[in-house]
């Protein structure tokens, strides 16, 4: 039963995932809200594009 409520969990948790990637490409193609940068995978990239020392200090 417990793994039966993990998986409801993790099935929500998907779905406002999937909701959260696809808006911001919807909002920004329909010109409603311009982002700076509406797809979500850019957005990790341009983080590790700080250098290698950011990222060691930080960790």
């Amino acid at each position: 039963m417990v793994t039966h409520s993990y998986e409801i969990l993790h099935g929500r948790w998907a779905m406002l995932a999937a909701l959260g990637a696809l808006i911001p490409e919807l909002l920004n193609l329909t010109g409603l809200f311009q982002f700076v940068e509406p797809v979500w995978w850019r957005v990790g990239y341009s983080k590790l594009k700080v250098g290698i020392f950011h990222i060691c200090a930080v960790a």
